[in-house]
């Protein structure tokens, strides 16, 4: 199992370079960690493993899309931790989750003033769609943020079911949970359909907002 922070740079400088095996090891090792990580800090509020898992798809997708923010002289896990804090932060905030749930040493970014959601929000789900080919954008827009059935998002997409089911992260719509078209899409599946649209990333790429500390990160 991967897990050292010099193992995970040298996979995604792999991945950086269009490597899909590479990128496909490196989504496994960090969903591994970003499980454990969201289920610690949700177990305070009572919250479900089903939502820790919501949190863990969101971030493997934000760092398929946003790895060309990554600054290769900078440790990994740091950017990564950066990245499923915001997550955490963002999913705290859209549930309304009151102080008294939020793990103590998020609290203060809870209660941050509304002029940071800006720069927040846009990391959200939505806007990540966008970098990602038309087929699977439609698909993951249409139940991931839409809330169609399967069946429902493959006629608005002109695919098959089994294409919606490979293209669609976490393909449920938690209204209708006795809906036979809500299958669950497992996080090995999204990371899967992941790996298969990997372009090598520009050398010269400019550094995003997710800032490294100094020193590898548990999480």
């Amino acid at each position: 199992m991967t897990t050292s922070e010099a193992d995970l740079k040298k996979l995604m400088l792999a991945s950086l370079d269009g490597d899909a095996a590479s990128h496909r090891a490196l989504l496994e090792a960090l969903s591994r960690r970003l499980r454990a990580y969201y289920k610690r800090k949700l177990a305070s509020t009572g919250r479900s493993a089903s939502e820790a898992e919501d949190l863990v798809q969101e971030a493997v997708l934000a760092i398929h899309i946003k790895r060309h923010t990554y600054d290769a002289t900078d440790l990994l896990t740091p950017w990564v931790h950066a990245i499923a804090r915001h997550k955490l932060i963002d999913f705290l905030r859209r549930t309304r989750a009151s102080l008294a749930d939020v793990p103590p040493d998020e609290a203060d970014e809870a209660m941050a003033s509304d002029e940071h959601v800006g720069a927040e929000s846009s990391y959200d789900v939505g806007r990540l769609l966008r970098r990602l080919p038309p087929n699977v954008k439609c698909s993951m827009e249409a139940v991931k943020l839409d809330g169609l059935s399967i069946a429902e998002a493959a006629q608005r997409c002109g695919l098959s079911e089994s294409g919606i089911k490979v293209n669609s992260p976490r393909a449920k719509n938690p209204g209708r949970a006795d809906c036979p078209g809500s299958e669950i899409m497992k996080t090995d599946d999204l990371i899967a359909a992941l790996s298969a649209h990997v372009e090598p990333v520009d050398a010269d790429r400019s550094v995003g907002q997710w800032a490294s500390p100094l020193r590898p990160q548990r999480f």
